[in-house]
């Protein structure tokens, strides 16, 4: 399965790849739970040859964990809510992480009626889900919109940006930090 093994012979270290593995037997040795197994290594090196039976076996490399880690599930990425009022002559855009740091940002208008109401407001949307290599992802958008206006593209992202960084800053500083042991007199 791709795992690597290594023996130890006399004083040298053997590093090897395992091609098969098979669980032969369990056991307990001085309290401790041990297995039997038995290996194929992808390449025979020639110090193995030296080995007895049931020599023990310690492990370096397992592949499954690192295939694990190459993929995008072992990112941390913290969840943000967003909240939106948009109004013909204000948008306040409101973002909470996950931990419940809430920052908000504005941008003053008059903003004009949107011709595609619908599709202004999915674009709205979209556009608040698309946080890119930042650590955050968008848990929900909640939008408080009696009429659809037109908010250029361009403004919209420089808001988000400026959210985003708010946020980031104020969850710095909502971090607990450590303080200093008291002073003591020997």
């Amino acid at each position: 399965n791709g795992d690597g093994l290594n023996v130890q012979i006399k004083r040298e270290v053997v590093g090897f790849r395992a091609n098969i593995c098979e669980l032969k037997g369990e056991f307990e040795e001085e309290g401790e739970k041990r297995w039997r197994y038995r290996v194929e290594p992808n390449e025979m090196p020639a110090a193995l040859s030296r080995l007895r039976p049931n020599h023990p076996l310690n492990r370096n490399l397992d592949h499954n964990w690192q295939q694990a880690l190459l993929k995008t599930s072992a990112e941390r990425r913290i969840g943000i809510q967003w909240q939106v009022a948009l109004r013909e002559d204000h948008l306040s855009l409101n973002a909470t992480s996950e931990e419940g740091v809430s920052v908000m940002v504005g941008l003053d208008g008059p903003f004009g009626a949107a011709n595609k109401p619908e599709q202004a407001l999915d674009q709205l949307r979209d556009l608040l889900i698309q946080l890119g290599t930042t650590i955050y992802h968008a848990q929900d958008v909640e939008l408080d919109a009696p009429q659809a206006f037109f908010v250029p593209n361009s403004q919209l992202k420089a808001l988000r940006r400026d959210a985003i960084e708010a946020l980031t800053e104020a969850r710095i500083q909502a971090h607990p930090r450590g303080g200093r042991k008291a002073e003591t007199t020997p």
